[in-house]
């Protein structure tokens, strides 16, 4: 089994589990968002936020997901890492990723990442409507 690495919200839950393979999973396993370099692109290839080495960036810089040692507020939430990380399931062929938006680098404290989430869902039954259809 492969070790997943938790990406918490602003409350300490984990949202996302990075996988070696570069592959963020949801709570079921099943691969979410891949990160390329410092993008982090949805199952269809899209851009749909920014990885800053150990957190998940929104659009104006703001912080939506972080891993644990990426916290610089480490303490403050009440993680709940009794929460078992999902087992993933293989990801799948990277797709050729679309265009990438400039990035802002100013932080602007937590975000929560409702909209990060939706987007994920949204690309995955996307691509699994897209499996059913072919």
């Amino acid at each position: 089994m492969r070790k997943l690495v938790p990406l918490f919200d602003h409350k300490g839950v984990p949202q996302l589990w990075l996988g070696p393979d570069g592959w963020l999973y949801d709570q079921h396993g099943q691969p979410a968002a891949f990160i390329l370099r410092d993008s982090i692109f949805s199952v269809r290839g899209l851009h749909i936020a920014w990885w800053d080495s150990a957190s998940v960036l929104g659009g104006d810089g703001s912080v939506m997901l972080v891993t644990r040692a990426g916290n610089p507020w480490a303490g403050d939430a009440p993680y709940q890492l009794g929460r078992a990380s999902p087992a993933p399931k293989l990801g799948p062929v990277k797709p050729a990723v679309g265009r990438i938006p400039a990035r802002f680098h100013i932080r602007r404290g937590w975000s929560r990442p409702d909209t990060l989430m939706e987007q994920v869902a949204l690309e995955q039954s996307l691509k699994h409507r897209g499996r059913m259809a072919g």
